[in-house]
């Protein structure tokens, strides 16, 4: 008799486990997230949009300019003998 009400205790214990929980820190910080990144018209340096849009920016621009470096290693390395290239 024990053993298949624990069972049955098990069971209900796993599907209330599986049920999303309303409220929880992490929808709120989500929706605290947002907030901040809601556009509005007090931009500052340290406003959280102007910061990611500036780390893009920063992201493709120096992907930019190694991309001309990184072709010209490739252009360098094609020019090898098989001798240098296994060292």
């Amino acid at each position: 008799m024990h053993d298949s009400e624990d069972a049955i205790d098990m069971l209900e214990s796993f599907r209330r486990a599986q049920e999303p929980i309303k409220g929880s820190r992490h929808e709120s910080e989500k929706e605290r997230l947002l907030q901040s990144l809601r556009r509005d018209r007090n931009w500052s340096s340290t406003h959280p949009r102007h910061r990611l849009l500036d780390a893009l920016f920063g992201f493709q621009s120096y992907y930019e300019r190694q991309q001309v470096e990184l072709e010209r290693f490739r252009g360098l390395y094609k020019h090898l003998s098989k001798k240098h290239k296994t060292v």
